[in-house]
């Protein structure tokens, strides 16, 4: 029984690791998951976005920033930012979050 679970974990790392063996996806995008089943690169599920400059933060731990971008005005949670730069303009940003862009001027 343990040689049959060995096999399978063999095959199963063969198989994860193929694409490194072949040279493709050196940035491991396709593989989200290391070998002890733990998210290896932490900003998998989320996207870069561009910003002019922070309008609005709120003051409370939970709150929210107010960002200006060539497009117009959005909200987004704290909580969904990671990597926030100011002085580049960028902030990555939880992938399922669709910015709304807002009418008009909030100052």
């Amino acid at each position: 029984m343990s040689d049959t679970f060995d096999h399978m974990c063999d095959a199963y790392d063969q198989f994860v690791n193929m694409g490194e063996e072949l040279g493709e996806d050196p940035d491991n995008r396709y593989k989200p998951y290391n070998t002890f089943g733990r998210i290896s690169d932490p900003l998998y599920y989320h996207r870069k976005y561009n910003f002019l400059s922070i309008k609005i933060r709120t003051k409370d731990e939970k709150g929210a920033y107010l960002m200006e971008t060539a497009e117009g005005h959005f909200w987004v949670p704290k909580s969904l930012c990671r990597r926030l730069d100011e002085e580049r303009g960028t902030v990555w940003i939880w992938g399922r979050f669709e910015p709304q862009m807002l009418e008009g001027t909030h100052e």
